[in-house]
């Protein structure tokens, strides 16, 4: 009994320690370069390895403005390149083989106006930590009329160059706030941006 009743403690610790190393590791803004410097293969050499200066050419010379190209090593915990109008990105892993998002992507996703600008960081932390560990993040967040928003992004596994977003409104009394590790709240209202034809609730990670 007393081993069983220590598993969610230790459990619990495992990812705490998860989430603080991946705090660290977290970037306000992702490394970044345009093709046209001189020190563009210099920067892509060192984000990808493997990346040969034949193959950065011919995909520079050849990619197009209007879609995202991704270079990925065979190792898929290793960090890989995004170009995307005539910039390259290097988006690096955690231990769990997922993207460490940039801070400054959620921008122009799911916006609270009136959040604190402390909280806001925090909450954006809080997303790029769990995206880091599973792939996909929840929140929620309380308005001052008791009601609150839920958000939800998940990465896209065959395309890791974006993610999708969502928000759920509930009313008062709907939800439990004990459901969710950390609860946020914000003086206003909640907005949504959506993106392309049709619409979706989409961010590209080297679009901004």
């Amino acid at each position: 009994m007393k081993f069983a009743s220590r598993k969610p403690v230790f459990a619990a610790c495992v990812l705490l320690a998860s989430f603080m190393s991946y705090a660290q590791a977290i970037p306000d803004v992702f490394e970044t370069v345009q093709t046209s410097e001189p020190h563009a293969y210099e920067f892509a050499k060192q984000c990808v390895p493997s990346f040969d200066e034949a193959t950065f050419r011919n995909m520079v010379s050849q990619s197009n403005p209007r879609t995202n190209t991704a270079v990925r090593p065979p190792d898929k915990s290793q960090a890989y390149l995004i170009l995307s109008f005539g910039q390259l990105v290097c988006v690096r892993m955690s231990e769990r083989k997922y993207p460490l998002i940039a801070l400054d992507v959620f921008a122009q996703t799911i916006e609270f106006g009136q959040m604190a600008k402390e909280d806001l960081l925090r909450l954006r932390l809080d997303l790029a930590r769990q995206l880091a560990t599973n792939g996909f993040a929840t929140a929620l967040v309380l308005h001052e009329s008791g009601n609150a928003s839920q958000l939800v992004y998940m990465l896209n596994a065959e395309r890791p160059t974006k993610f999708f977003y969502h928000l759920n409104f509930v009313r008062k009394g709907e939800f439990a706030e004990s459901a969710f590790p950390r609860v946020y709240r914000t003086g206003g209202d909640a907005s949504i941006i959506a993106r392309g034809m049709p619409f979706e609730q989409v961010k590209h990670f080297a679009v901004r």
